[in-house]
């Protein structure tokens, strides 16, 4: 544009030329190689917060469901979702983490025009490794899948209280005749003795107690691999803060050689003006003192 011309014409022009060259490839690699990823995995996200959402009414719908049942059939509903959406968190950070990198690439190349020469030798320092990590992050592959539903949620209940009480009648709370899948089936058996009631209590006590140790066994675990997984996380980030300060220092040691070498030229072109000058003086002052010398040969040969 003409009001920015007069900003660039202290710029070397090919050196420009060389920015946009680059900036305009990096634009159509970013285009072609690393939009579609960024839309797929916004869908991915999308699809990854509906199933953390629908997982979550679930578990409220089966909780008003089961208020009637033991408290250890609420204790499993509790542990199986929880366990579920910590999963499905887990591969939601991993999304946002990728869809963070493809952020801060497209921050990278969308900076403003460089308004110095050390900018647009710090840019083109750093195409190469623009280049690389576009390319890195287009081909870098990305869990497709969700594994985790509200139907597996159910799934896992219902068999939990088949293992826990031998069979789950159609008429529970559960899974109920009011429930759009139930039907009410009758008990086999009649009433129980008291002995028995009492064996059911104590099988349905040792059941909660196992299921209490391992529902802390597992969040021991998760929360181990949390901390591992955050900890790897800061060794990256430690990682990216010393290649960038490294790269820095590259830059700013490219640009002060490049400044000297310039001031060398310039200098350098000085002391050429000045020799010339120097000899075209020299000439003159041999070219006027040979007219005297030369007019005083001619009289004495005449």
């Amino acid at each position: 544009p003409p009001h920015l011309q007069s900003q660039y014409e202290y710029m070397d022009q090919a050196m420009l030329r060389g920015y946009r060259q680059k900036m305009d490839s990096l634009q159509r690699q970013f285009e072609t190689e690393l939009r579609p990823k960024l839309e797929e995995l916004k869908r991915q996200v999308l699809t990854v917060e509906d199933r953390i959402q629908e997982i979550a009414r679930t578990k409220d719908v089966l909780l008003e469901e089961a208020m009637a049942e033991h408290e250890v059939v609420m204790n499993q509903i509790h542990w199986s979702a929880d366990r579920k959406q910590a999963s499905l968190s887990r591969d939601l950070e991993i999304l946002m983490l990728d869809v963070q990198q493809i952020h801060d690439f497209t921050s990278a190349i969308s900076a403003a025009s460089p308004q110095t020469t050390t900018e647009v030798w710090a840019f083109l320092n750093r195409y190469m490794d623009l280049s690389n990590t576009c390319r890195i992050l287009s081909q870098k592959k990305f869990k497709t899948s969700v594994e985790e539903s509200a139907g597996a949620l159910r799934e896992e209940v219902r068999t939990y209280l088949l293992k826990s009480q031998g069979k789950i009648q159609r008429s529970s709370p559960v899974d109920g005749p009011n429930h759009p899948n139930g039907s009410t089936t009758a008990v086999p058996g009649g009433e129980k003795s008291n002995s028995d009631q009492l064996q059911e209590m104590k099988q349905l006590l040792q059941v909660k107690d196992q299921m209490v140790w391992t529902m802390l066994e597992e969040r021991k675990g998760l929360q181990g691999r949390l901390e591992a997984q955050a900890a790897k996380i800061k060794e990256l980030e430690a990682a990216m803060r010393d290649k960038d300060s490294a790269l820095k220092n590259l830059e700013e040691s490219t640009v002060k050689e490049h400044d000297e070498w310039k001031t060398l030229c310039e200098e350098l072109q000085g002391q050429a003006s000045s020799l010339k000058k120097e000899n075209q003086q020299l000439k003159g002052e041999a070219a006027s003192n040979q007219t005297p010398a030369a007019e005083a040969v001619k009289t004495t040969v005449i």
